[in-house]
């Protein structure tokens, strides 16, 4: 199903044993932005999804025959992630700045985080996310969300499961919802669907976001 580019840094190998984390990020429309955050990060074990209708990345990454969902995306990583028995996994927006002395802050603080029940960092929200394969191994995203609400469901039902949810202190920038501001299709389609999204993650969790009353998706029995 995936097409890999050959990586140009001989060093990035992808069946790497032994490491703590990787990165994970996803390219929809904003090269411009994403061609500054490689070089900051690209000198670790970096996935990146090219997302974009045309394949337009210029580097290594990963090219789904078809465009993934933000939620199939992050599934992917994490499946990465525990197939490489890493202790983390970090992913970031393609549409944010970041120089080298903000990420070397964030892997330090990633590095110190000790215990199993953090579950997820966040940096200015999920612009860049720390997640712990001790919660990957029990949850996953749903992708009956593609994009919006799909990370207010993973962080509520991680919080249910007894994980923390952490803001982190350090400060990135986020050029906000470029990959639908940059694509009048894109905005058209999230002002249809929005609300739709939102009405599933009502009936699954019981409430608005921070109004949720469920202990148990859908409050059914069939889920855990």
């Amino acid at each position: 199903m995936y097409q890999k580019s050959h990586f140009n840094n001989s060093h990035i190998d992808p069946r790497a044993d032994n490491i703590d984390f990787i990165v994970g990020i996803m390219h929809t429309n904003r090269l411009d932005l994403l061609s500054k955050v490689m070089p900051v990060i690209n000198s670790d074990m970096v996935y990146l999804l090219d997302n974009s209708d045309n394949g337009e990345y210029f580097g290594s990454c990963i090219k789904p025959t078809v465009p993934l969902t933000y939620s199939q995306g992050m599934n992917w990583f994490r499946k990465q992630a525990l197939k490489l028995h890493c202790k983390y996994m970090i992913t970031m927006h393609e549409d944010i700045k970041i120089n080298e002395y903000v990420w070397a802050d964030i892997k330090k603080f990633a590095s110190e985080l000790t215990g199993d029940k953090w579950g997820v960092v966040l940096t200015n929200e999920d612009c860049v996310a720390i997640y712990n394969t001790k919660l990957l191994e029990q949850q996953n995203w749903d992708t009956h969300l593609p994009d919006y609400f799909a990370d207010t469901d993973f962080f509520y039902w991680a919080k249910q499961k007894g994980f923390d949810i952490i803001q982190s202190p350090i400060e990135v920038y986020h050029y906000r919802s470029q990959t639908i501001m940059s694509d009048e299709r894109k905005l058209y389609f999230n002002k249809i669907t929005y609300p739709l999204y939102e009405q599933y993650y009502v009936a699954k969790t019981g409430g608005k976001r921070d109004h949720e009353t469920f202990d148990r998706p859908f409050d059914c029995l069939l889920f855990k």
